[in-house]
């Protein structure tokens, strides 16, 4: 598996069929990589989900991170939190090819009236491993800012992972 997929990250985050496939006869890997993956997950979900998001930063990159970074694919995920900026849902919004993703501004503003979000943290990867923001991602943000602001609900930031860290839209200053 490390042959193929060159990491640990990587093959937990590898589609469970192609594991299978990759592993040939041992019978049931891709499912047991895929219950390894989901409890991961679950445990990093549970840890920002304890408290106030922005209050555990790090444990939000970590949990964006294991979501979205190594997959073969752009994908992107929505933290959509209350007042008190505590998680109320954690989903993938949206899934493209590998250098490209659509996604609707007004998809996710109105998923986050639908879930009652008075806030939102939405994060994407780039699975070439570079964390420069390109043209469509920071017009993506800025049309975000803009109909959060609309709605009055708290855009916290745009965070771009892939396998070599993240940066922030935020602390860029493109929002």
């Amino acid at each position: 598996m490390l042959e193929r997929y060159r990491s640990l990250p990587e093959v937990l985050a590898a589609d469970p069929k192609e594991v299978q496939r990759v592993a040939g006869s041992v019978d049931g890997v891709g499912q047991i990589v895929g219950n390894v993956r989901s409890a991961m997950l679950r445990c990093l979900e549970a840890d920002i989900a304890s408290r106030p998001v922005l209050s555990t930063y790090t444990a939000t990159i970590d949990f964006l991170r294991a979501l979205l970074a190594f997959g073969p694919t752009e994908r992107v995920a929505v933290l959509f939190l209350d007042g008190a900026n505590g998680l109320l849902a954690a989903e993938i919004v949206a899934e493209g090819t590998v250098d490209q993703v659509a996604l609707y501004p007004r998809e996710i503003c109105k998923r986050a009236l639908e879930v009652g979000a008075a806030a939102f943290i939405v994060g994407h990867n780039h699975p070439g491993g570079g964390l420069d923001p390109s043209k469509d991602d920071r017009a993506l943000t800025e049309a975000l800012a803009r109909g959060a602001l609309a709605l009055s609900i708290t855009f916290h930031d745009h965070i771009i992972v892939s396998r070599k860290g993240w940066r922030s839209m935020r602390e860029m200053g493109v929002l």
